[in-house]
This record gives C-alpha cells, structure tokens and sequence, in this order.
C-alpha cells in the first residue's frame, strides 16, 4: 500500500478527508519521499497536479493502458490528472505547485450521481490550462494554511465540487467527440511532446510539429501555446534545457557531448542558452552538483 493509500485509509499522518487530501512537501514518515522526488507508482486516488502561475516548470512521466512511457513539461498556470492506478512520477524541479487527491469513494458516488447507467472514470490530462480547477486550488492551499481555517466541511465542499466538475468535463468530450478537431486535444498534444522528447537531438521546424498535430503552422502555434502556456519555440527550449541538466549528472560525456545530444551543433551557444535559463554555465552547473 502505497503512502496515499494509507493516507486514504486513516493510517497516515496528512491532513485528509473523504475527498481532498493535501499533502505538503514536509512531514512524511521516514522512508517515505515527497511526492516530487517519488519513483514511479501508482494509486486509488485520482490526483491533480496544478503548477500555479509564474512558477518553474516540472515534470511528468505516466504510463498508458498499453504500458508506452510518456513524459511532459508541467509549465506554470498547469493542470494535470493522473487517473486512480495509473503509473506516474512527478519531478517538482522546484516547481510551485500543491497536490490534491480525489479519493476512490468520492469519485464513484459523484459518477453514479451525474450518469447513473454508465458512469464514467475520471480520464487522464497532463499541462492543460483550466482556470476553474487553478482557482480551486488556490482556495484549497490557502485553506490549509490559514490560521483560522473554515473546517472540514468547507474542504469536502470544494472535493465534490472539482470532482463534478471533472466529470462533467468528461462527459461533454465523450458525447462530442467531434469538437476536438481543429484544437490541440490530449491526444494530438501527447503525440507531439512524444516526438520532442525523441527528436531532441534534431533540428525541429514548427511546419513538422504542426504535421505531427495535424495542424497548419498557424492554427498549431496558437493551439500548443492554449494547451501549454507556452509558444512551441519556449517549450522546445525549456525541454531541451531540462534534458540537458539530467545529462550534466553524467560524467562521461563531455559538454559537447550534451549540447550534441540536446539539438545544439556549437558548444559555445548551448552554453549560451543555457546560462540565460539557468543561470550557470553547463561547467558551473556539473561542479556545484
């Protein structure tokens, strides 16, 4: 049983309720790491990762029903759903960002309640923009906090009211498949991150992303940066950065070697690049690991 799940149970030390359970970054028993630093695992809670504005960017890997491996930038002003039992890991990277858990319970009474013949499972999403469950979030992190807390009440309110509205997201995509076309869905946003992240090394053109999507040029920059918050240039930057600073913990390869392996032909622009977006220069960012 995984520490959510003991969370769920009664057995662990979060603050938690029947429906929302909010688990900050310290206070876990010995063992256990922070939700950031988790190797992969999966549990019964759905839970939602929201990266509030202005934040840095972290990171996601989950698995599909087929078991393929995806991997996602969560930028900043981010929602993201992992469905109860699906595999994942989540990289923090410093990100600003909370944790909440919809608890198995809560999930399927609200379902039965919305579409009692057919009720639906609440689905995947990973970096999507919704500015109702950002809000939410807000009103759950400051409630935590606060010193004079509205109780538990107020938190169940706000778990039955995310989870309707969760699921009734759902159910207006399932009805009307057909409105997906022309935007940048799950589906088609998966497939392209999926050919970033293999493509790295590789000169990548927005004409060959927008044919990944497929998009034309135009309605696809505009689609990506909906869905990301970010334009197809910044994110390609970002992820390219990211995957450069896992590689600078190895060393066996050389600078170049990394710059080789992130897209950058010359040494000295990587370097470059890298310094605007972290800060230190790729030799002082390996010395101070």
């Amino acid at each position: 049983m995984t520490r959510i799940d003991e969370a769920l149970a009664g057995r662990g030390s979060a603050e938690d309720g029947p429906g929302i359970i909010f688990l900050p970054e310290m206070g876990f028993d010995a063992g256990h790491p922070p939700p950031g630093s988790q190797t992969e695992h999966d549990h019964a809670a759905v839970q939602l990762t929201v990266v509030f504005p202005k934040s840095r960017a972290a990171a996601v890997a989950w698995r599909t029903e087929t078991g393929t491996r995806r991997n996602q930038l969560l930028t900043e002003a981010s929602v993201s759903i992992t469905p109860s039992g699906q595999p994942h890991e989540i990289r923090a990277n410093g990100a600003d960002r909370v944790l909440m858990f919809l608890s198995p319970t809560l999930v399927e009474n609200a379902a039965h309640d919305l579409l009692p013949a057919s009720p639906l499972p609440i689905r995947e999403r990973y970096g999507v923009r919704d500015a109702f469950t950002l809000e939410l979030a807000r009103a759950v992190r400051a409630e935590i906090h606060t010193s004079a807390p509205r109780g538990r009440v107020y938190l169940e309110s706000l778990a039955t009211v995310l989870t309707s509205y969760l699921l009734r997201q759902d159910l207006v995509t399932a009805a009307q498949p057909g409105r997906s076309m022309g935007r940048l869905d799950q589906r088609r946003l998966t497939h392209v991150v999926d050919f970033i992240e293999a493509h790295l090394h590789e000169e990548v053109t927005l004409r060959t992303l927008a044919d990944v999507a497929g998009l034309s040029a135009f309605h696809f920059a505009r689609a990506f940066r909906a869905a990301t918050g970010l334009s197809p240039h910044r994110y390609l930057i970002t992820v390219r950065i990211e995957r450069a600073r896992t590689l600078l913990h190895d060393d066996r390869l050389s600078i170049l070697d990394v710059a080789n392996q992130v897209g950058f032909a010359d040494q000295s622009h990587f370097a470059a690049v890298f310094r605007r977006e972290s800060g230190q220069s790729p030799s002082e960012f390996r010395r101070a690991d």
